[in-house]
């Protein structure tokens, strides 16, 4: 993964942790975002948002690995298994990505969706908590707009995690389908260089169905 994507997902990640922790501050102090006062710090402090959103997203996102790094190993030991004749989950990663740059890329973009997802799961569950918080001291928006939000917040939430996982099994799915692939493709080339009528035979059904 290059620098700038790097960047660029730490930001996302931490540009949540900004918006609980400013509804954090406002619920303690009974801050009630007046729009022309909130302008004027954005305009004149964005530049040093970036670097905490930066610095934030850093942080979260370790926070984030910790708290699913368990459910993480469980999806990784239910698709590949330890008892196979197979290096480890990590070792396999490592030779298909030194295989093709490709798939590399592929492998690190997965990653970084999962990485997302998972940060925004308790980036939604802290802005509901602390948007309630907020409301509770200051009073400003409609009864409606208090059930709603939470609601909503929740059910993405909910989605982030289960989005999360789902990429995490295709990340772990295709690393080894990818592994499987190109140990079948050596064994084959290493048979057609000795002349073994083994790799004849299934290089045939092969040449069928290209000609198909």
């Amino acid at each position: 993964m290059s620098t700038t994507q790097l960047f660029a997902e730490l930001l996302i990640i931490g540009s949540g942790v900004i918006i609980w922790g400013a509804l954090l501050v406002a619920g303690i102090t009974g801050w009630k975002f007046d729009q022309l006062i909130f302008e004027k710090v954005l305009s004149s402090l964005w530049p040093m948002l970036i670097v905490i959103a930066y610095v934030l997203g850093i942080l979260l996102d370790r926070i984030a690995y910790s708290v699913f790094d368990h459910r993480k190993n469980k999806i990784k030991d239910s698709i590949i298994d330890k008892s196979a004749c197979c290096p480890p989950a990590n070792s396999i990663e490592k030779i298909v990505s030194d295989s093709s740059i490709h798939l590399k890329s592929m492998i690190d973009y997965n990653r970084s969706r999962g990485r997302i997802c998972r940060s925004w799961y308790i980036n939604f569950l802290l802005i509901a908590a602390t948007f309630l918080a907020w409301q509770i001291r200051t009073r400003q928006v409609s009864i409606l707009s208090l059930q709603a939000t939470p609601c909503i917040l929740f059910t993405l939430a909910i989605i982030s995690c289960m989005v999360g996982d789902e990429l995490e099994k295709d990340h772990y799915n295709n690393i080894k389908h990818s592994y499987d692939y190109i140990c079948n493709y050596k064994n084959i080339k290493k048979q057609g260089e000795c002349g073994c009528p083994a790799a004849t035979q299934q290089n045939k059904p092969i040449s069928r169905r290209t000609k198909r």
